[in-house]
């Protein structure tokens, strides 16, 4: 199958980025689900078509996932998720479904592959399990990883979370628009011993949360934490 279909100005990014992509559908960010969506459409890959359908058949983001799955198979069938189950069944031979990600059954199981390879150590908590991970200058931010809360659509969902301070109301502005330079996880607040706190915080979806991805979060939170907290603690002496 062939697609003629070129990439929009900004969006010159290859076969390469499929996999990657593919892993971001994940997203509970709006913008970023939306981004990666069209990115797959640019691209043109058929790997894209199988969890495209799937985006269908869970209702999100319905119409930018039928207009790549369009721009991918060069057909139409709209945002009915049947009707394009239907068509991949007419094309099978022709079209290799998405590898399915390894994900561990157990909580247990998942952060032992979490820390596989690391000094660190997981324990349990009273409302989960928490990482203590060092940062600069002998620093350390405890990360928490939660399991049980479930998303809008049902599914559940593996929290991962990691305080950077209280939230003062006069930094609630400057923390929203450190949200729009993040690529990575936010900053949100949180209820923490009754008081407001800052938090940077990640989801994942518990049926797709590979061990990678899961210490990616873990690591990656607690740097930017830990700088978070730093520029909160200057601000707040101001």
């Amino acid at each position: 199958m062939e697609n003629s279909r070129t990439s929009a100005p900004g969006h010159d990014i290859g076969a390469d980025a499929v996999e990657p992509l593919i892993k971001a559908l994940s997203s509970h960010r709006e913008a970023v689900l939306w981004a990666v969506i069209r990115s797959l459409g640019d691209i043109g890959d058929e790997r894209a078509i199988e969890p495209l359908i799937g985006l269908l058949e869970k209702g999100r983001m319905s119409e930018a996932a039928a207009r790549s799955l369009a721009a991918v198979t060069g057909t139409d069938r709209g945002e009915d998720p049947a009707a394009w189950r239907k068509w991949l069944e007419e094309k099978t031979g022709k079209v290799e479904a998405a590898p399915k990600p390894e994900v561990p059954a157990t909580q247990e199981e998942l952060l032992s592959q979490v820390v596989a390879g690391t000094p660190l150590r997981y324990t349990k908590t009273q409302e989960g399990y928490q990482i203590v991970v060092p940062v600069e200058e002998g620093r350390s931010q405890v990360v928490k990883i939660l399991f049980g809360s479930k998303d809008a659509e049902g599914e559940e969902l593996v929290v991962v979370y990691t305080e950077c301070g209280p939230a003062t109301e006069k930094n609630f502005e400057w923390a929203l628009r450190q949200n729009l330079r993040m690529p990575y996880g936010a900053v949100a607040l949180r209820e923490v011993e009754d008081k407001k706190t800052f938090v940077m915080v990640n989801t994942h979806l518990r049926s797709m949360a590979e061990a990678e991805e899961v210490k990616k979060s873990v690591f990656t939170l607690a740097k930017k934490a830990d700088a978070v907290e730093k520029t909160l603690t200057r601000r707040d002496e101001l």
